[in-house]
């Protein structure tokens, strides 16, 4: 009986090392992936507005050209417009100042919309009751990437 658990402990010994092997051979080719992709990010913090109503503007910005997208924003009537694009024009800076990037090869790779802390405030409901009304803010993410061409 004692004899069939320590073989069995090696033989999970055995495939946990070649798991663990595996892993580090797939971490290295990823590794080489990244390096020939590079993402710049930019983020804004703490922005007053809903994540709800900042992702409509974010949803149309992903997977486009950064230039084209700025000029675009200038027509969006949405107020995360503004703050979408301040942050993308932070985002094609970083890239263009810190990585030496082309910047009319820029492209949005990377965008999204998180919550925030919510402020609580409230005023006097019916009855002398008390309603709450929560000011939602936003954290906005945009990474920019050269496009292969």
């Amino acid at each position: 009986m004692k004899k069939t658990i320590k073989g069995n402990k090696k033989r999970i010994k055995e495939k946990k090392t070649k798991k663990l092997e595996e892993k580090k051979v797939e971490d290295k080719e990823n590794e080489n992936k990244l390096d020939e992709k590079r993402i710049v990010y930019a983020k804004a913090r703490y922005i007053p507005g809903s994540p709800r109503k900042a992702r409509l503007v974010v949803d149309l910005i992903r997977g486009r050209n950064a230039e084209e997208v700025l000029l675009e924003l200038d027509f969006i009537r949405k107020r995360a417009s503004r703050i979408v694009q301040k942050v993308i024009k932070s985002a094609v800076a970083n890239a263009v100042n810190n990585f030496e990037m082309d910047r009319k090869n820029l492209v949005v790779v990377d965008a999204y919309v998180d919550k925030a802390p919510t402020y609580k405030r409230g005023r006097a409901g019916s009855r002398g009751r008390y309603k709450k009304i929560l000011k939602r803010n936003s954290n906005i993410v945009v990474g920019v990437a050269e496009k292969n061409s």
